[in-house]
């Protein structure tokens, strides 16, 4: 990918991704500091990748949401068929809308202990 065409130097673009015990990913998710989505930004991405844009390109709550739901058309979750996501203690994980949503979906949420991610999420 060609992130060079973002117009800045240094932008910084937000990646979401999701991935099992056994090597199974979720395809990516882009957040692009634009305000426009150009058709170039998604050159070079995995199948399936979506990308979204916002002035800073940063994660907040309804970006967080759009994850979880595409998160879900992947995986398949059901209330019978539960999933458990490890995740930061980030502001836009812990709305009352995502974890709506993932109940719903039969996703259980588990956020570790402040300053613990490091020695308690697997992929960090």
């Amino acid at each position: 990918m060609d992130f060079g065409r973002l117009g800045e130097r240094g932008a910084t673009v937000t990646v979401m991704c999701g991935m099992n015990d056994a090597g199974k990913y979720t395809p990516t998710m882009f957040r692009f500091p634009r305000k426009k989505k150009q058709p170039g930004l998604m050159v070079g991405t995995l199948p399936q990748s979506v990308g979204y844009c916002s002035p800073n390109g940063w994660t907040d709550s309804n970006m967080f949401l759009k994850w979880l739901k595409h998160f879900v058309q992947f995986t398949n979750g059901t209330k019978e068929v539960t999933h458990i996501i490890v995740l930061d203690g980030h502001h836009s994980h812990k709305t009352l809308g995502a974890v709506t949503y993932a109940k719903e979906q039969g996703i259980q949420i588990i956020i570790p202990p402040p300053h613990c991610t490091h020695i308690m999420q697997p992929l960090d």
